[in-house]
């Protein structure tokens, strides 16, 4: 169980192995909680590049999102002037699909499946504006 106070510690299986650390748990009246985990290999990657003095980098698309119930995907709700989004002409209302073929059910996933991307890599992204289904490119930097 991830409580309140305890992000950061370690998430073990059932053979007392670390396999993640917890980062964030979410709580409100509409769910019991739910926890989140950085998994070991990432937490590994990064401190290694931490202690070796290299800069982390995370690559980011510079839009707000939300999502709704009513379809799977997420909303563009803000574009950063000057952003990979800004760049690639994602518009607010847009609705995101897909990255790379990948189906995007909200901004979470959306989130989960951009992460597995470097900065400078190129990803495809489908999205809805106006009820029609478009594709554009977009080369990831960091912020």
């Amino acid at each position: 169980a991830i409580n309140s106070g305890n992000s950061g510690g370690p998430l073990c299986n059932s053979n007392g192995e670390v396999i993640g650390i917890n980062s964030l748990k979410l709580a409100s009246s509409s769910i019991e909680g739910m926890g989140f985990a950085i998994p070991i290999e990432k937490a590994l990657e990064y401190a290694n590049a931490f202690i070796n003095g290299e800069e982390i980098k995370r690559p980011y698309l510079g839009i707000s999102m939300y999502d709704t119930n009513r379809e799977k995907g997420t909303y563009v709700y803000a574009v950063e002037k000057d952003s990979p989004s800004y760049k690639a002409g994602l518009k607010k209302g847009d609705l995101i699909t897909k990255i790379n073929d990948v189906e995007i059910s909200n901004s979470s996933y959306l989130k989960y499946e951009l992460y597995k991307y470097n900065v400078g890599d190129t990803i495809k992204i489908t999205y809805k504006r106006d009820d029609v289904e478009n594709t554009t490119d977009i080369i990831l930097s960091s912020n």
